[in-house]
Parts: structure tokens; C-alpha cells; sequence
């Protein structure tokens, strides 16, 4: 199991992006310089290195990245200022337990259903638990070669999602990721592995 920050922003064109902590320090400075400059940006998304917890463990994690509110300063290529803000707690759902398929089985070709045990609780690695507000899941396919994806957004009482049998193909390997979202957007994710057999 590994742990890391995801961070997606947008707004208006901007030349200068600025991020802080909840103590007020810096933790990123944005300049886009040459033609990015003169086109300026609009979105922008960040993703921590994500090392196990045999490395780093979620305690230390979190002592890292602080509850509280993240500030987010943006000035767009007209010279304005913009600016926004993003609530962090410390509340990560346990990690959906996939009971089909099974981790490294081989399922029949045609449609497969995936199914989970609902999420309830905060994870084990932090204790102690506590009730979790679930929103939503996410069930994402993936074949590698040549690369396809299905992803699928799903209300916070599913348990199961169909993956429609023509999307699968006969002796294929694909990797099964069931993810859990929390009400402040914090997610877990479980993932399996499974194979097509051959017709």
C-alpha cells in the first residue's frame, strides 16, 4: 500500500500560480515562462511521489500535510488576482474490499461483475477507526497493451458495477481498480488483477 497528494486546479487563464499551507508557507510557485507564458494556463494538476508505507507510514504522512485549509493564488495574463481555497482533513476510507473477481483470477469471457463490501470506517493504518462519509465510487478497468480504459463514477450505496462483456477481450490481461471517495475527497484505492480466458 502506498499514500500520496493529488491536487487538480482551474479557473481563469493565469501567468503565476502560488500555493500555501495551512501555516501560511509556500509549498508551490508556478511562473510559465516563453510561449507558455504568452498563452498562459488554465488548469493544472499535481501528484506527489506516492512511497509504501513500509517507507513512510500514513502518521508521518499526515504529519506532512496538515487539516486545514490550503489557499490557492492565481494572477491571470490581464494582471488580476485570483484566488481560492481547498479543505484538507485527515479522514481516509478503509479500502474497498473486492470480493469479485477475484486478485489473479481467470474469468469467462462475456460480461463480469464486479462486486465490494461497502465502506463505513476510516482506515486501519490510522487508528483508531472511526464512521466515514462515503460519496461516491469509482471502478476503472485497465487493459495495458494497446492501452484501453473504462471508468465508471458510481453512487456511495453501490456495491457492484458490469463490465459489459464486449469491452473484454479473450486471453487479455487487465488490472481492477475500486475506489472509495470520501466526502472531503480524500480516496482509497483497492486494486486486483484478472485475466480473460481464452475462448
Amino acid at each position: 500500500m502506498d499514500i500520496g497528494e493529488q491536487c487538480v486546479l482551474g479557473g481563469e487563464a493565469y501567468v503565476s500560480l502560488k500555493a500555501y499551507d495551512p501555516d501560511g508557507h509556500r509549498i508551490l510557485g508556478l511562473k510559465p515562462r516563453g510561449i507558455l507564458r504568452d498563452q498562459a494556463m488554465s488548469d493544472f494538476f499535481f501528484e506527489s511521489d506516492e512511497p509504501e508505507l513500509a517507507d513512510l507510514s500514513i502518521e508521518e504522512f499526515l504529519e506532512r500535510w496538515p487539516v486545514g485549509t490550503y489557499e490557492f493564488e492565481t494572477i491571470t495574463e490581464d494582471g488580476e488576482d485570483q484566488d481560492g481555497d481547498a479543505e484538507f482533513t485527515h479522514n481516509i476510507p478503509a479500502g474497498p474490499v473486492i470480493t469479485s473477481p477475484e486478485d489473479g483470477n481467470e474469468v469467462s469471457l462475456g460480461s463480469l461483475v464486479v462486486t465490494w463490501e461497502a465502506i463505513t470506517m476510516t482506515t486501519s493504518y490510522y487508528p483508531p477507526q472511526v464512521l466515514v462519509n462515503i460519496v461516491g465510487y469509482q471502478v476503472i478497468v485497465t487493459r495495458e497493451d494497446p492501452l484501453r480504459v473504462l471508468s465508471m463514477d458510481l453512487p456511495a450505496d453501490a456495491t457492484s458495477a458490469v463490465i459489459p462483456g464486449e469491452w473484454l477481450e479473450a486471453g487479455t490481461d487487465y488490472e481492477l481498480e475500486v475506489i472509495a471517495v470520501e466526502e472531503s475527497d480524500n480516496q482509497t484505492i483497492s486494486l486486483h488483477f484478472f485475466e480473460v480466458a481464452d475462448e
